[in-house]
């Protein structure tokens, strides 16, 4: 089916912003849709189910959950959040990585961090504040991978400082998923899936919107998609917004991956631990193992480390290596 039709208000993508845009229009009065360029609603959140185990593939933390919006949603709706602590910052067994080591590498960790804060370096660029001589480098590269996404030489010091400023340190999860939530979020709201936008025409009284399945006229557009998106061209603007448009190219989204393995004989493993890799190592992994006491570890790469695990896989494997 075509979409032809004339709405107040066209939201550009499903993810969880675009969703939480449809949830503030509906009850307003506008008659507005949501335009999904992909088959299906949560945007980089994306849950599966392996052999009756729901496993988040995306996002899987509510962080700042005490603030959270998504938070308050999830209890609206009756979904169950697991508020357990994360277990980050506490090695299972201190498998090769003895107490001492520990807390030689958070020393320097937060060593590290306050002289962000205090004495950031003019270029805006955290690897500037690393000490040459510090022997941790290479585990705060890492943290940067989990934290950010992005090694420390493209980590804005600014950025990370207002994230940090912003977060309250509280991480909780939903057991039955992330885009489980955001599903459930979008079920009333009137979405047209596999309904790419192609350009916007802003030359009239009203928005000409060009789609994939036909167009659309418009009062007014709201655009909730990745700034690589809007970097790469997917949507054409007339007249050109060249300004917001080099602005998102200058706003490259960092790299996470995951990886799930099964595991035999969990009940040796207590539920709920974690276990970094080698914590000499910028390209390690982070392991959650029994995340809600399921028998599989979830490993997570971040940065430099995802960056790697992907040149590998590129490597081995050139046909099947796919990045947004």
């Amino acid at each position: 089916m075509r979409v032809t039709d004339e709405v107040d208000v066209v939201i550009v993508g499903a993810g969880a912003s675009g969703i939480a845009a449809g949830r503030r229009l509906a009850g307003s009065g506008l008659h507005f849709l949501i335009a999904e360029a992909g088959t299906r609603v949560g945007g980089r959140a994306l849950t599966v189910d392996a052999e009756g185990v729901r496993l988040d593939l995306g996002c899987g933390w509510l962080h700042s959950g005490d603030r959270n919006p998504w938070t308050r949603l999830a209890q609206d709706r009756g979904a169950v959040i697991d508020r357990t602590p994360s277990a980050w910052g506490r090695q299972f067994a201190d498998l090769g990585f003895t107490p001492h080591e520990q807390e030689a590498a958070g020393a320097a960790f937060e060593t590290f961090d306050r002289r962000l804060r205090e004495a950031p370096p003019a270029s805006d660029c955290a690897a500037d504040a690393l000490d040459p001589d510090c022997p941790w480098n290479a585990y705060i590269e890492a943290l940067s991978g989990y934290i950010n996404g992005v090694g420390l030489a493209r980590l804005s010091v600014s950025d990370y400082l207002a994230y940090e400023a912003a977060d309250t340190g509280v991480n909780w999860r939903l057991p039955d998923g992330y885009a489980t939530l955001i599903a459930s979020a979008a079920a009333d709201l009137p979405i047209a899936l596999d309904t790419a936008v192609t350009r916007i025409d802003r030359g009239g009284p009203r928005l000409h919107i060009s789609t994939s399945r036909g167009d659309l006229s418009a009062r007014a557009a709201i655009v909730a998609v990745p700034t690589s998106i809007l970097a790469r061209g997917d949507i054409a603007f007339a007249p050109a917004l060249d300004d917001m448009l080099d602005a998102a190219a200058r706003l490259p989204l960092g790299l996470a991956n995951k990886l799930f393995l099964a595991l035999d004989g969990s009940e040796d493993v207590p539920a709920d631990c974690h276990l970094l890799g080698n914590p000499h190592r910028a390209e390690t992994g982070s392991y959650y193992l029994r995340p809600f006491g399921r028998p599989l570890i979830e490993a997570f790469y971040g940065g430099v480390g995802a960056e790697t695990l992907e040149d590998d896989a590129a490597a081995r494997w050139p046909p099947l290596r796919s990045r947004n």
